[in-house]
């Protein structure tokens, strides 16, 4: 679950990092779409389901809530 989430963030952030397009020749001509500084909170706001989801499924407790709610008595 882990590498999974860690492969979701960090396409994300490859699509959030700006593009720096070229001439024919191959020579930068400047970078369309945000500022450096603008995408780095995009990149981390990627990583923060990730997170949120292995902490959340480190403590027992989640576990425990949510195996509750998938119990029979629940159902009906």
């Amino acid at each position: 679950m882990v590498n999974l989430t860690l492969l979701l963030s960090l396409i994300f952030i490859a699509f959030a990092l700006p593009a720096a397009p070229s001439k024919p020749n191959g020579v930068p001509i400047g970078v369309a779409g945000p500022p450096p500084a603008a995408a780095l909170p995009l990149a981390l706001a990627g990583l923060l389901p990730g997170i949120v989801l292995v902490l959340a499924f480190r403590n027992q407790t989640w576990l425990q809530i949510g195996t509750l709610f998938a119990s029979p008595q629940w159902r009906r």
